[in-house]
């Protein structure tokens, strides 16, 4: 069986596509599947996309993606399977998914971990905002043979569209990437955050409540971003994100942050930070909001903080270092038993399968 794999950006840098599918392109492989990638977004595309300026490099990288994905249509005939993440084009072509399930009558498995039919766009590319049509999602959605959502919340609005709608999580390769765990903590511990620049702006309001914290109980606040961020913390360290140095940059991290807004966007989170924060043993304090809920027990595998409490939260947790080491032993065992890829292999396969 072969599989056209549709995805925005190109293999090995986008954690939604690394995350989502190409974890498993190695399982598809042993049970004889065949596939090819199609990105949107060409290498070079993809280093200017999140940049500010290159309107022009922008454009062309944009005119490049229809190109591609107009032609696919000639060789689509040769695939089994069209195997969808995120969207087809990131604006317009809105016949697009039509021609594939429709015309061709491709199987379209539509994957997705973001409420991206909410109107959401990076800062830097506001001026290309105009021309996205968030319809089209749901279109895709309804179009679709199966929809692979990456938490229940998500699901529940696709199965508005389509009732092959299936909950597939944000899985992670516990045997090849997130290998270690921590066992030992340095006397001033590290508090630590990573994420891209669009979402940074949720750990910049809580900086007045960790300054609060910082002049109480010191410690060290480590940033893992694509950029740097735009505010002033004494004694910060930043690092640039980096796929090849990701688990060790993150295991010197002893408390991972992860706050969020109580909105519809946030409901669509799957939880990627604190579940890499989990399966390297480090202690998850989270927004008590969304998926967080489901997989993170107070107290038990992390904390989950409402509005106002980050400061307590925090000065609590770093005052009683036994309850740092008795919530980081039993973090992984999660991951290891429902979020791993080994314990969802034969749901990704399930995907592919021709009865329910």
């Amino acid at each position: 069986m072969r599989i056209l794999f549709l995805v925005p950006y190109p293999v090995g840098h986008a954690p939604s596509q690394r995350f989502r599918f190409e974890q498993y392109l190695g399982t598809l492989e042993q049970h004889g599947f065949e596939y090819r990638i199609d990105s949107f977004l060409s290498e070079k595309a993809w280093k200017h996309f999140y940049r500010k300026g290159h309107v022009f490099t922008k454009a062309l990288g944009f005119l490049s993606g229809y190109f591609r994905r107009l032609r696919m249509l000639m060789y689509l005939h040769r695939y089994d399977y069209v195997f969808v993440h995120r969207e087809l084009a990131p604006m317009g072509l809105p016949l697009l998914s039509f021609l594939i399930a429709r015309v061709w009558k491709s199987r379209i498995i539509y994957d997705f971990d973001d409420a991206i039919w909410l109107t959401n766009y990076s800062r830097n590319n506001k001026s290309f905002a105009w021309l996205k049509s968030y319809g089209n999602i749901k279109r895709l959605m309804g179009r679709s043979w199966k929809n692979a959502c990456g938490n229940e919340w998500l699901r529940s609005f696709a199965l508005q569209y389509n009732s092959q709608s299936f909950y597939l999580p944000t899985t992670l390769d516990l045997r090849h990437s997130h290998t270690k765990v921590k066992s030992s903590w340095p006397e001033v511990p590290v508090v630590g955050w990573t994420g891209s620049h669009t979402t940074i702006s949720y750990l910049r309001d809580i900086i007045p409540d960790l300054l609060e914290v910082h002049q109480e109980q010191p410690f060290t606040l480590v940033v893992i971003s694509n950029q740097p961020p735009e505010f002033d913390f004494p004694g910060m360290i930043f690092i640039k994100w980096n796929a090849e140095s990701e688990v060790d940059d993150l295991f010197t991290i002893d408390i991972g942050l992860m706050p969020l807004p109580d909105t519809d966007w946030a409901n669509g989170k799957c939880g990627l930070k604190a579940l890499q924060y989990m399966a390297l043993g480090i202690v998850p304090v989270v927004s008590n909001v969304g998926v967080n809920k489901e997989f993170i027990e107070h107290g038990k595998t992390g904390l989950l903080v409402q509005d106002g409490e980050w400061k307590n939260t925090l000065l609590q947790l770093l005052n009683t270092p036994d309850t740092v080491r008795r919530i980081s032993a039993q973090t992984r065992h999660v991951i290891e038993d429902r979020f791993s890829v080994e314990a969802n292999a034969s749901k990704f396969l399930h995907l592919f399968a021709q009865t329910q």
